[in-house]
């Protein structure tokens, strides 16, 4: 078969096709309908980014605002610890007898025999005191 039967056809002896037309696509959307639906977009890619965001780093935040805490209420307890330990060295005080002494003598009591002497610098005041009746014998420390 060195040379076909038929003769062969060139491309410029092809019958030519009509050429196709295209047919163009209506668009029925506006450039401000474009804008709109891409500022609709990007809107909605920028929200989700946000809770991405979001969810991400609640647990540090959360880390931190335990921590900040944790902080103040350590504060808290060390003074309340110098607090409680003053209060405790009052008390220890206060049972002893030099300190129940100095807390009935700022209430005004005294011993039997004692003589009582308020310096008052008020004159007003001084005129207005009144005289303490005399102790009585059976009491260790008596108010006036």
């Amino acid at each position: 078969m060195p040379y076909p039967s038929d003769p062969v056809q060139t491309i410029a002896d092809r019958p030519r096709r009509k050429p196709k037309q295209h047919r163009r696509r209506r668009r029925f959307r506006s450039y401000p309908l474009q804008l709109l639906g891409a500022a609709t977009g990007i809107a909605l890619i920028l929200v989700v980014a946000v809770l991405v965001v979001e969810k991400a780093a609640h647990p540090y935040w959360l880390g931190h605002q335990v921590g900040q805490e944790v902080a103040t209420l350590k504060t808290r307890l060390h003074a309340q610890q110098k607090r409680n330990a003053a209060l405790r060295q009052e008390v220890r005080y206060l049972q002893s007898d030099e300190g129940a002494e100095v807390v009935a003598r700022r209430a005004r009591y005294h011993r039997p025999g004692e003589e009582v002497i308020l310096l008052i610098d008020d004159p007003a005041a001084a005129a207005a005191q009144v005289t303490p009746p005399a102790p009585s014998s059976t009491q260790r420390l008596s108010q006036p």
